[in-house]
């Protein structure tokens, strides 16, 4: 809740997004799936997330993509004290199981 992130699309490649509104104000601990969108960066271009916003790692679209992240130290210890792809809650870092928590599957379709 006290940091944001910076993704930048290196190369000429697009990648996606799938961003959520922050919920913390309204005392819920996930996602609300009504304000979940999928978003689509054109190659070369970046986001700035706000202090909050629901995210995941970006997605490749077309082909492999770089994307250049921005995070706090805080951040890269937390993520690579992880021995698995599982939920964490690590200082700033809150990381949650979708299916798990909400019993759904995010999918993205693109036109």
């Amino acid at each position: 809740m006290n940091m944001t992130q910076l993704f930048v699309g290196l190369g000429d490649q697009p990648f996606a997004m799938v961003l959520g509104k922050p919920t913390h104000q309204r005392g819920m601990d996930t996602p609300d799936l009504d304000d979940v969108r999928c978003f689509v960066l054109p190659p070369g271009s970046g986001i700035m997330i706000h202090e909050g916003t629901w995210h995941d790692f970006p997605l490749a679209v077309e082909g492999p993509v770089t994307v250049l992240t921005a995070n706090s130290e805080e951040v890269v210890a937390a993520l690579a004290s992880m021995k698995e792809p599982t939920e964490m809650a690590h200082g700033d870092v809150f990381k949650i199981d979708i299916r798990k928590r909400l019993g759904a599957q995010l999918r993205a379709v693109l036109f």
